[in-house]
């Protein structure tokens, strides 16, 4: 089915006037891209993360859209005239370039190319020689270089990522080099949980994973369904292990072999303190998400935590620390 989609260039202030008269004369399903409400969001994940790609910047840089879709028939030009019109009549109650140039522009989309045209883009990526990451509609049967290798599914279009960020494959590198087998594992801000589900595929006996979003239960249940692999095997915490009395009960109620982080160098430092008693005896910590500004930071925190650093890992701009006690 054809869709043609609609974008009306505005300003910050004039997002929701646009919307509202949209609204008002029936086009109600509608998608706003606003540089104001990006940085908002920023600001108010800043602990999230480090580093924000450039690029994205400069894609919300001045950008203020409200974009609507109709279906590509003999009814979409009244229907785009009718907000046309809307549009002129919104301006004459506003301030000259209060609502921006409110400029139409239009493109259409098929919606089968649109939903599927994505998933050319995530094809089998190898880690080591023990494991390659393979999106679930791919059959690793059609690439015979990768036979042999334990095979990590996964839904790339989740709420998290698919596991090609160098972050996250530092921490999959380092997996395939320390699981020996039967390992008890501890997936320590797992998001999409891809490291816990790899440890086990690996060969660990047992993975706990725990992240502070609560949609980190489903999306992990999901992403380990992929994996035959049940929630028995992979537990699923929710909460935030340095202030919720409930997690902290469960997980350091035993110790483990490996520990898993991949997060900002902010959370890693704030979790340092609470590391030492949940490792094992020889047991590690692989860190990783920490951009290659803050490692200094990161390695005076976990030497004052009573952390040994045993090596660190770089790949374009990003570190993996892996340390013991």
């Amino acid at each position: 089915m054809l869709w043609i989609e609609v974008s009306i260039s505005t300003t910050s202030a004039g997002v929701d006037p646009v919307c509202d008269r949209l609204d008002a004369i029936g086009i109600t399903e509608l998608a706003v891209e606003d540089e104001s409400d990006f940085l908002s969001f920023l600001e108010n994940n800043r602990k999230r993360w480090d580093f924000v790609d450039e690029k994205l910047m400069a894609y919300f840089r001045g950008r203020s859209i409200v974009k609507f879709y109709v279906r590509d028939n003999e009814a979409a030009a009244p229907r785009i005239r009718d907000a046309e019109e809307a549009m002129q009549s919104l301006a004459a109650l506003f301030p000259v370039g209060h609502l921006g140039s409110l400029e139409f522009s239009t493109r259409t989309v098929d919606e089968d190319e649109w939903a599927e045209s994505w998933k050319k883009y995530f094809k089998p990526i190898p880690v080591e020689d023990g494991l390659v990451i393979c999106p679930e509609w791919e059959n690793i049967a059609d690439y015979p270089e990768f036979a042999g290798r334990k095979v990590l599914r996964i839904n790339p279009g989740m709420l998290f990522g698919s596991g090609s960020h160098d972050t996250t494959m530092l921490c999959l590198s380092e997996l395939c080099r320390t699981v020996q087998g039967g390992e008890q594992v501890l997936d320590l801000g797992c998001g999409s949980g891809i490291l816990a589900i790899a440890a086990l595929l690996l060969g660990a006996g047992k993975a706990w994973a725990c992240d502070i979003d609560p949609a980190a239960e489903k999306i992990v249940g999901e992403n380990a369904a992929l994996n035959r692999i049940t929630p028995e095997e992979l537990p699923t915490l929710v909460g935030d292990i340095t202030l919720d009395g409930a997690v902290r009960r469960s997980l350091f109620s035993r110790q483990y072999n490996i520990i898993l982080s991949n997060i900002v160098a902010d959370v890693l430092i704030a979790l340092c303190p609470h590391i030492p008693a949940l490792l094992a005896p020889g047991a590690v910590w692989v860190t990783s998400g920490i951009i290659d500004t803050r490692l200094s930071d990161v390695e005076t925190a976990f030497k004052a935590a009573g952390l040994r650093i045993r090596e660190v890992k770089t790949s374009k701009g990003w570190c993996c620390v892996i340390c013991e006690k």
